[in-house]
């Protein structure tokens, strides 16, 4: 049954993140606004949703270990597996405005959550607070950004607002997918959240290996299909875009409202090893993309060879005995 539940909440939240997904980037379309901006926010905020709903259910069930866990492993994983994997399928490219703005806000992002275990092993809600101000700040930042390289000429947005007003229609199903895309998500937390402590207590295992393994793969899954769906389509930039707008939103936006609603410990292994692990995938990552604005298939593999050699010595070394 435990089995069951994991695997029912793990399809639940790729359906509801596509959906989310899907539905947000439809109705930017629709209304005629900047692809590369509501592209950061919107898939970013989609693909985050299955974390934040995952991590609001843990702490307020009592399982930081998995709240927490479940960011840093994702964010791991996005960087290390998928994007790896991504660019092992078809080399991937970024704008020159993602790898150094963008880019350059993971990186503060990763720093900072970094330096709070390191220094005092919690997240309280006046540091939630800050991260949500921050994230205001870079998204404002961002959206003025975008203004000064518009995207669209003038008529060609003057004509797809004219559209989207003659198909009101079509942009309220859009609004209900993205509804129904976070009910969806909503169960799906319920479900992979009891399904994974109960394996954590049968197997004895920490519960936060659990978040950082398991349910950070599992909500990690539509960055996964959507970097699958952009490298098989040459969309590659949309790729990039998606996994450092994921990762900016999981620390800033998850681990805030998170922290905000219950103020959320750090254990010594995550402040030792994971988020060391995490701060070093995302430096190489913007390393390489810094390099030529691009990821090889060498650099793709280099990438998930890391992630292989971080889980088996996580799981090997710092398994489920070692209680931070």
């Amino acid at each position: 049954m435990d089995l069951f539940n994991i695997g029912l909440g793990i399809v639940l939240l790729i359906f509801g993140g596509s959906a989310i997904v899907r539905g947000a980037v439809t109705l930017a379309g629709r209304l005629g606004l900047s692809t590369l901006f509501l592209g950061l926010v919107v898939v970013g905020m989609g693909t985050s949703a299955p974390e934040l709903a995952v991590s609001v259910d843990a702490v307020f069930g009592g399982q930081t270990g998995i709240a927490v866990g479940n960011i840093v492993g994702s964010n791991i994983t996005n960087v290390l597996l998928i994007l790896g994997l991504g660019a092992v399928l078809s080399p991937i490219a970024a704008e020159k405005n993602v790898v150094l703005r963008d880019g350059l806000m993971v990186l503060i992002a990763s720093a900072m959550l970094t330096m709070l275990g390191k220094m005092g092993g919690s997240i309280e809600r006046s540091m939630g607070v800050f991260m949500i101000g921050v994230l205001v700040v870079y998204l404002t930042l961002a959206y003025f950004s975008e203004r000064v390289r518009p995207t669209m000429s003038g008529d060609r947005a003057l004509e797809a607002a004219e559209k989207a007003r003659m198909h009101i229609p079509s942009i309220i199903l859009d609004v209900i997918v993205i509804l129904t895309g976070f009910v969806a998500i909503k169960f799906g937390a319920d479900f992979l959240i009891e399904g994974a402590v109960e394996t954590a207590h049968a197997l004895n295992v920490d519960e936060e290996v659990i978040g950082l393994t398991l349910v950070a793969f599992g909500t990690s899954l539509p960055e996964l299909a959507l970097i699958l769906i952009a490298s098989m389509r040459r969309h590659t930039e949309l790729a990039v875009g998606a996994i450092v707008g994921s990762n900016i939103f999981n620390i800033l936006a998850v681990l805030g409202i998170t922290s905000i609603l219950r103020p959320i410990e750090i254990g010594n292994t995550m402040a030792s090893f994971d988020l060391p692990v995490m701060m070093v995938a995302t430096l190489i990552m913007s390393f390489f993309l810094l390099t030529k604005c691009r990821l090889s298939r060498f650099e793709g593999l280099i990438l998930m060879a890391g992630y292989f050699g971080y889980l088996y010595l996580r799981l090997a070394h710092l398994g489920g005995g070692f209680n931070g």
